[in-house]
């Protein structure tokens, strides 16, 4: 999921394509449903926290409430 852009200021990441973003844009929204894409009442998506991401947010939340 994070790729780097800058090692040692210097640029090592290579931008896809035009083509190579509409194939992965493409492939994206066919994992999609129907009823979440239409425009006219689509169903809600909901989006969930993993529990090592619900963990941290527990965990910032709790020391920075101590303060």
């Amino acid at each position: 999921l994070l790729e780097p852009i800058f090692i040692d200021g210097k640029l090592v990441y290579k931008k896809p394509s035009l083509d190579e973003i509409r194939a992965h844009h493409s492939l994206e929204m066919s994992r999609l449903w129907d009823e979440v894409k239409r425009f006219t009442n689509p169903h809600p998506f909901y989006v969930d926290l993993s529990e090592k991401l619900w963990q941290i947010k527990h965990d910032l939340i709790e020391q920075y409430s101590k303060n």
